[in-house]
């Protein structure tokens, strides 16, 4: 991202971890315990982190709010 953090997706593990160079932490935020199964983390052009996953799962992260975009709620 613009602050040289590194964002890993991890099925594995459950969540998103942020990596700043020298250790890896769980990204923790509101609402973070609901990013599971998140396959990709990308930025734009405002500096938001979004982040898609199985079933359509879309997130982003504004730097202070995390939103969830999926448009298809699983059942």
């Amino acid at each position: 991202d613009k602050n040289e953090i590194i964002w890993i997706g991890s099925f594995a593990r459950k969540g998103v971890y942020k990596y700043d160079g020298k250790s890896i932490i769980q990204f923790e935020v509101k609402g973070s315990e609901k990013l599971k199964d998140i396959k990709c983390v990308a930025t734009d052009k405002d500096g938001n982190i979004w982040f898609g996953g199985r079933y359509g799962l879309l997130w982003r992260f504004d730097g202070e709010q995390l939103k969830d975009f999926t448009q298809l709620k699983r059942t």
